[in-house]
């Protein structure tokens, strides 16, 4: 049975008060018993007759030796007959002084004022300068052993004392010199709330290891420089006779335990509302400045009753040679202290004549503008707005008066962009608040933690969740301000709000508006969060919006007409007609019968549009019924079936999006569902729906659509209203994930919100309101965090990297866990027990300052990782002396972690591990079945990617930014299936060891498409999000890399195809014969600004040069075989666009070779040329294989590998079997 825990608990007016009595008591006998003695003989000494010539010397050497308390003492050692001062405890006249007098005179009225304060008889006051600066819990090490500890702490903040020193630090002591200060490492450092007659417990739990200090120290927090501590010290000696006054009381300190394991910390909320926190504390700063400014007035009146006398002018003039700002008409007042009359500025509540003349109304240096056009905002009842440069521009939130135990927490804000602000500016940051300024109530204590975009709106905030890792010396509170300059040049920000501030009369306009912030936790270590499901039915939300926004319409027509009939009526006057024709003259769409009444304000009599209910003089123009609106796109929709169980997304200008906002969203893994159906009849290519973070840059609603960033996912909708299909999205939340998700139809990839403006302004002309619905959604649900997932791993696979330890010692356990971790890090390779012994100290370290298991093997871990053994393939060059050509045989290992990184990219898994430590592993036939095994694993899904992106360099496929003007269609969900069609083509060759000819890679009578791929090539009957294999109509020119998206986009800039390009990239990956790289600076075929010029006649001028003929006719050729392709990969038979398109020719020659009438016959005579297609693909494998560039000294291995493959009919998988078993591979 464990023991219970100890409580070690010190009262420091039992030990510190009783060393500080003493302390004064040495003082007061070292200065009355050595020190005066001492001084008294020294003194006659300096009056004798003898020392007279001396003396006289001294004050003309030393103008202040009479008025220097000490100058007369340091000399003493040149007066005959002066006491010698080792008689009295100093080695010198100079450290007599240092040694006798100094302390005395410095210290001995600190002393003696903190001993005399109250509440000394129940606790002490810490002191900042000298004395014991520092009090310390020093338990017996025997009665503390390892374990979890509490430090508790109850101290109180002394009334009226500077709050910026309301903090303690507590840390391990350090022992140089017996210094009463410093530690040799901090713990922690926490505010202090409360008070002497309310003191607060502070409670910081603390590990103790085997190394680990077992005592204490507390001190008040010390300012950076010591410096700056001393001069603080002399000013309020200066002040107030004795030195820095106290700020802390400490009443006791206690440690307690070791406590149980499992002793649980009760996770709770604390919240902040900063109505009820930064709105009172703005409206009194406000009520401050007044005070301040009508004191200053009042002041001010007193000076210029005397500035004029003629002493004072002297004065003035003689003050303006040096410093001309006393002519200024604020800044002079601060001089009024070096004239004759002028009124004490401390009568008027100020300190001095500079803080006086600083709160002159006129310059408003305390920004009153500013704090009241913030008090004047709306929605202060329920939130506040943070200020950037001057004001609170921060929410500080702690937990239970700063008990905050070590743990994982969650900061949770509810926050909104301002409307109208800049986008820039709508971003937050979380960090601790810095307390070395007080004055100055923004900023953070070192960098942010975290940094985070504000999308919400103040009618909708949106909840920003930021996870926390609080450890013993983590700050105990947090603050939240908005994101400032990253130059932290404070200067910059200033003379910023000082030019906003004369535009418009404040300063920064705000841009966040914070609703609350809460902190929660410590959290559980066992995530025990509650899996929930949020669900949205659009026909509750979207329907009665589209509906609310047709009633403003109709109510703005109605006022409209209203307005509209007065301005009629007085727009006939013969006055008015005049002023119709004069302005005509320079604007003469007024006599458009739209836009006339754009200028209704200028005509003489004119009703007043904000009578209506408008905002402005004039009515807009959208309230017009006449003028282009979306009422009839609105109401089609409205009048559309089935809205009673669902709603229609509108791909533009309108409500396009579900979006599903819990307010809390916990980080894990989440689901989120989608039952949809595609409209009857609506364009096949615009049943996909894309999942994505909504834009909140935007939010009127006819741009009520868009993504923040990039679609997380597209999907095929194959459902229908009458039988809706649900698709399942899989969802991670992280940290940094934005805590809310929209479903819309797919949009253009351009990140424009208007991209589709123009296709519905063509629908309009058409069919009378706009774009016809495509996709219904019946409802959209988030289900989450789900619990660990299974892992997809078969029974015979082996992907975890350690095995979890169970010895229950945690240092055992911990070193286990090094030693698997190492194995499989460093690839079957066990590290020397040297190494892990170093991993081992790291851990024990961490443990004895505080870190949780799991924190301590962090470290260990990623110095494993950062290991050479990790880093790099082990595989050490043969012996020259033994071996003439200096190459040796891989053992099996080495064979194992080439073969496996070779194939999958990643260690070998144990299966190979152990084959390899067997010796079994260079055995022909059981390597022939490994590469087998790992061919057919789906981890050989990195050698496909890796190698085709190697092999025909698919970079390319990512270097335009297509047109979505000319290829709507091919957005970054087409691309990535595109990219994915090459991919999945490949694979499937090379895992069918029967049919899996290369050859298939040139022509096939099948594709891999999903349902989204198969609709931009026009191939009927394939749903879904999954590639499959399909078998191609006859005549398709798709099959084979030559009727691929990808290729062809590739061969393009974006806006044009590139005959060059592809002729090219055909020469150089499919028949094995590159050309030359191209001359620098060839333009883009696009920049050619002719839309009459075929492609042909563009590139004709290639032909004219000889230089540039050699090549040419032999790549254009190819390239023009293949312009039946458009940009994107799209079949086409006319080139160009509307009145400037021509009809393709693709017929050609090859140079020196056969003729093709069209794309069917090119594609036939280079799939005929297999040989040349498997020596360039088995170069390119060889050079992925072993690391390095094709080079002539590997002739004879990809000789050897094409016969090898030949033989078996060029099978896909026979080339790779042939590469590991030869020479080259097995051999360093």
């Amino acid at each position: 049975m464990a023991a219970a825990p100890k409580t070690h608990r010190v009262e420091f007016e039992e030990t510190v008060n009783v060393r500080n009595l003493e302390i004064i008591k040495r003082l007061e006998d070292t200065y009355e018993k050595k020190w005066l003695p001492w001084k008294e003989g020294v003194d006659k000494a300096a009056e004798a007759a003898e020392n007279q010539e001396i003396v006289a010397a001294l004050r003309m050497k030393h103008p202040d030796y009479d008025s220097n308390p000490t100058l007369k003492y340091k000399k003493a050692e040149l007066l005959k007959g002066a006491p010698d001062p080792r008689n009295y405890g100093g080695s010198d006249p100079i450290n007599a002084v240092a040694a006798l007098y100094s302390p005395y005179q410095r210290y001995h009225g600190y002393m003696k004022h903190y001993a005399e304060l109250p509440h000394n008889d129940r606790g002490s006051y810490l002191k900042l300068s000298r004395g014991i600066q520092r009090f310390d819990v020093r338990p017996d090490p025997k009665d503390v052993p390892s374990g979890t500890y509490k430090l508790r702490i109850r101290a109180g903040a002394v009334e009226g004392s500077d709050s910026s020193r309301h903090f303690i630090e507590i840390g391990y002591p350090q022992r140089l010199n017996a210094t009463s200060l410093g530690f040799t490492k901090l713990l922690s450092t926490q505010q202090i709330s409360g008070t002497i007659q309310n003191p607060e417990i502070i409670e910081v739990e603390v590990e103790i290891g085997a190394n680990t200090p077992r005592d204490f120290g507390i001190q008040e927090r010390q300012p950076k420089s010591g410096k700056l501590l001393r001069e603080e010290f002399d000013r309020h000696k200066a002040e107030n006779g004795y030195g820095t006054p106290p700020a802390i009381w400490v009443d006791w300190a206690e440690l307690v335990g070791p406590m149980p394991e499992n002793a649980a910390v009760e996770s709770t909320i604390a919240r902040i509302e900063p109505e009820k926190t930064i709105n009172p504390a703005n409206e009194k700063e406000i009520a401050n400045i007044e005070d301040a400014q009508a004191r200053s007035a009042e002041w001010q009146k007193g000076v210029d009753a005397v500035i004029n006398t003629p002493a004072n002018q002297a004065t003035i003039a003689e003050i303006r040679k040096t410093q001309p700002k006393i002519d200024h008409p604020q800044w002079g007042y601060a001089y009024a202290e070096q004239l004759e009359g002028t009124p004490d500025a401390r009568d008027f509540g100020f300190t001095d004549a500079q803080k006086a003349a600083a709160s002159d109304p006129e310059g408003d240096r305390a920004n009153l503008a500013y704090h009241k056009h913030y008090a004047s905002l709306p929605h202060r009842d329920r939130g506040s707005y943070l200020k950037l440069a001057h004001g609170t521009g921060r929410v500080i939130i702690s937990h239970k008066k700063n008990q905050l135990p070590p743990g994982s927490y969650t900061l949770r804000v509810a926050a909104a962009a301002v409307q109208g602000s800049p986008t820039e500016r709508h971003f937050i940051e979380v960090g601790h608040p810095q307390r070395q300024i007080e004055t100055r109530n923004w900023g953070l204590e070192g960098q942010p933690i975290s940094s985070h975009q504000v999308t919400g709106t103040i009618e909708n905030p949106q909840v920003i969740e930021i996870p926390l890792e609080v450890g013993t010396d983590t700050i105990k509170e947090f603050a939240i301000q908005e994101k400032q300059p990253n130059t932290g040049n404070l200067k910059e920000l200033w003379d910023a709000h000082n030019k906003l501030k004369a535009e418009n009369g404040y300063g920064h306009p705000p841009a966040i508006w914070i609703d609350w912030v809460e902190l929660e936790g410590p959290h559980p270590k066992v995530n025990l969060t509650k899996s929930e499901i949020h669900r949205v039915e659009p026909e509750k939300t979207i329907n009665p919006r589209n509906e609310k926004e047709i009633e403003k319409m109709e109510d703005a027509f109605e006022r409209f007409a209203q307005w509209q009939k007065g301005v009629d009526q007085v727009a006939k006057t013969p006055e008015n007609q005049a002023i119709i024709a004069e302005i005509a003259k320079k604007e003469p769409h007024i006599l458009d019968p739209l836009r006339f009444y754009q200028f209704a304000d200028r005509l003489k009599g004119a009703p007043d549009a904000r009578d209506f209910g408008f905002e402005d003089v004039r009515a807009p123009r959208n309230a017009n019924r006449d003028w282009p609106n979306l009422h009839a796109y609105y109401k089609h929709y409205a009048n559309l079936p089935h809205r009673d169980t669902g709603a229609y997304l509108k791909p533009t200008k309108g409500t396009g999006r579900v979006i599903v906002s819990p307010e809390k969203l916990p980080i894990g893994n989440y689901t989120l569902r989608v039952r949809v159906g595609a409209v009857e009849g609506s364009d096949p290519s615009r049943r996909f729906i894309q999942v994505g973070h909504p834009q909140r840059t935007y939010t009127a609603m006819e741009f009520d659509h868009g993504f923040e960033g990039r679609a997380i996912t597209t999907n095929q909708v194959t459902g229908t209203i009458e039988e809706p299909q649900i698709i399942e999205v899989p969802l991670e939340v992280g940290p940094n994930t934005l805590r809310e998700f929209a479903v819309q139809e797919k949009q253009p990839n351009n990140g424009k919100i208007q991209a589709l403006w123009k296709t519905y302004n063509a629908a309009k002309k058409e069919n009378g309101y706009g774009m016809p619905p495509a996709i219904w959604i019946d409802w959209v649900e988030l289900e989450g965090p789900h619990g660990a997932a299974p892992s997809e791993a078969g029974p015979d696979r082996d992907d975890s990297w350690f095995t979890e330890a169970t010895d229950p010692d945690e240092s055992t356990r911990a070193r286990t866990i090094f030693e698997q971790f190492a194995v499989k890090a460093f690839r079957g390779v066990e590290a020397e027990n040297e190494f892990i012994d170093r991993l081992a100290a790291i851990y024990d370290n961490r443990r004895s300052v505080g870190d949780s298991f799991e924190r301590a093997l962090e470290l260990p871990l990623a110095i494993i990782l950062s290991s050479p053994g990790f880093l790099y393939l082990n595989e050490p060059a043969g012996d020259p002396a033994n071996d003439a050509d200096e190459r040796r045989e891989l053992n099996d290992r080495e064979l194992a972690v080439r073969l496996a990184y070779f194939l999958w990219s990643a260690p070998p898994d144990r299966k190979l591990l152990d084959l390899a430590s067997r010796g079994e592993l260079s055995n022909p036939d059981i390597l022939r079945s490994q590469v087998d095994r790992l061919i057919a694993d789906s981890r050989s899904d990195e050698f496909v990617a890796g190698f085709l992106h190697q092999w025909l360099h698919m970079e390319r496929l990512d270097f335009f930014q297509f047109d979505t003007r000319l290829y709507r269609d091919f957005d970054e969900s087409t691309r990535s299936a595109a990219r994915q069609e090459v991919y999945h083509s490949f694979a499937h060759v090379l895992r069918d060891q029967k049919k899996g000819r290369l050859g298939k890679l040139l022509k096939s009578d099948y594709v891999f498409v999903n349902g989204l791929l198969a609709t931009y090539y026009g191939l009927d009957g394939v749903t879904g999000d999954q590639f499959q294999k399909v078998a191609l109509p006859a005549g398709s020119p798709r099959g084979g890399l030559l009727g691929m998206a990808a290729v062809h986009a590739m061969g393009s800039d974006g806006i044009e195809s590139s005959p060059v390009e592809r002729g090219a990239w055909v020469l150089r990956y499919i028949l094995n014969d590159p050309p030359p790289p191209a001359p620098p600076n060839v333009p883009q075929l696009s920049r050619i600004d002719d839309p009459s010029l075929t492609v042909r006649q563009k590139l004709a001028s290639h032909m004219e040069e000889a230089q540039c003929a050699s090549c040419h006719r032999k790549i254009d050729p190819i390239g023009f075989g293949l312009e039946n392709f458009n940009a994107a990969g799209k079949w086409r038979t006319q080139e160009g666009h509307g009145r400037n398109s021509h009809p393709i020719d693709p017929s050609d020659q090859f140079h020196n070779g056969p003729k093709f009438d069209d794309y069917f016959e090119l594609r036939d005579i280079i799939s005929d040329r297999e040989p040349d297609f498997a020596r360039g693909f088995t170069e390119h494998l060889i050079s992925y294989g072993l690391g390095r560039s094709f080079g002539f000294t590997d002739e004879d291995l990809a000789k050897e590998i094409v016969g090898a493959a030949k033989k078996q009919d060029y099978i896909v998988s026979e080339f790779i079997q042939a590469l590991v078993a030869s020479e080259a591979f097995g051999r360093k």
